[in-house]
C-alpha cells in the first residue's frame, strides 16, 4: 500500500496532512463526516464509559479540534492501513500527456509520462503539472504558459494557497518556477482547448515515458489543427 502513494517532489520536506479535505487541513466538520463515513460511531446511544471519556475530553483546556482528534484515536477512527483498505485504495497508475506549442498553436514537441500508484484526480492533475515543469526545465525554456483544465490547481497556484495535501508540493514548485521565470504564467483553459494533451495521455498507455520533436504521434494531428482556434495568444512582455 505504501508503494501506491505517489511521490511528487522529493526535494520538499514531508508534512502532516488530513485526507478528508481538499487542501489537507483538518476541521472539526470534516472530522465528523469522516467518522460517519468510516462507520465508527455506533447507532445506539453511547455507553456510559464512552460518554464519560467524551465529557472529560471536552473539559480539557485545549482547542476543540485537539479533543476531537483524541476522541478519534480512542475510537479507531484514524485513516490507518486497515481503514484505508476499506476505503478502496488499490494498485494503479496515472498517465500524463504533454504538448509544447508556439503562440500560434503549432507544435514544438510532445511527451508522455506514467506514474505507478494510486491517487485522486486532483493529485493526478498536479503530477501532470510537475511533469510539465520538469520537461520545460530540461528543455531550458523560460517563457512558457502552462495551460490546465483543472481550476483547483490553477487557482491554488495563482492564490499561492497553503495546501497540506501531497499536490501542495506541486503548487509550491510551480510558484517557485514562475517566480524565477517572470515571463512565464499558468492559466486555466476549457477542456475543449486541451484535447491534444488528453489524446497524448491516452497514447501514454501505448508509448509511456517518451518524447517527440519530430514524427509526432498521428493521434493528435487532427486535434492540433482544431485546437489552434482555441489557443490564447501569448505575447512577450
Amino acid at each position: 500500500m505504501i508503494l501506491n502513494i505517489p511521490i511528487i517532489d522529493k526535494t520538499q520536506p514531508d508534512m502532516l496532512t488530513w485526507d478528508c479535505t481538499q487542501d489537507g487541513q483538518y476541521s472539526v466538520k470534516s472530522g465528523y463526516h469522516a467518522i460517519m463515513e468510516w462507520g465508527n460511531i455506533p447507532n445506539a446511544s453511547p455507553s456510559n464509559n464512552s460518554q464519560h471519556i467524551w465529557n472529560v475530553l471536552w473539559k480539557l483546556k485545549v482547542p476543540p479540534k485537539h479533543s476531537h482528534l483524541l476522541w478519534r484515536v480512542l475510537h479507531n477512527a484514524l485513516p490507518v492501513k486497515n481503514n484505508l483498505f476499506k476505503r478502496g485504495v488499490s494498485d494503479g497508475h496515472w498517465s500524463t500527456g504533454l504538448v509544447l506549442r508556439r503562440s500560434d498553436g503549432s507544435t514544438v514537441g510532445v511527451a508522455t509520462r506514467t506514474h505507478n500508484g494510486s491517487a485522486d484526480v486532483v493529485t493526478g492533475e498536479a503530477m501532470g503539472l510537475m511533469d510539465a515543469i520538469e520537461w520545460i526545465e530540461k528543455l531550458g525554456e523560460q517563457s512558457v504558459i502552462f495551460e490546465l483544465d483543472s481550476q483547483v490547481i490553477v487557482k491554488a497556484v495563482k492564490g499561492q494557497s497553503n495546501i497540506f495535501k501531497s499536490w501542495g508540493k506541486v503548487v509550491r514548485r510551480c510558484s517557485l518556477f514562475l517566480k524565477g521565470n517572470p515571463r512565464s504564467d499558468i492559466k486555466w483553459v476549457q477542456r475543449k482547448a486541451n484535447q491534444a494533451t488528453h489524446e497524448m495521455t491516452k497514447w501514454a498507455e501505448i508509448e509511456p515515458n517518451k518524447e517527440w520533436t519530430t514524427n509526432i504521434p498521428f493521434c493528435i494531428w487532427s486535434v492540433i489543427q482544431k485546437d489552434k482556434g482555441n489557443i490564447p495568444s501569448f505575447q512577450d512582455e
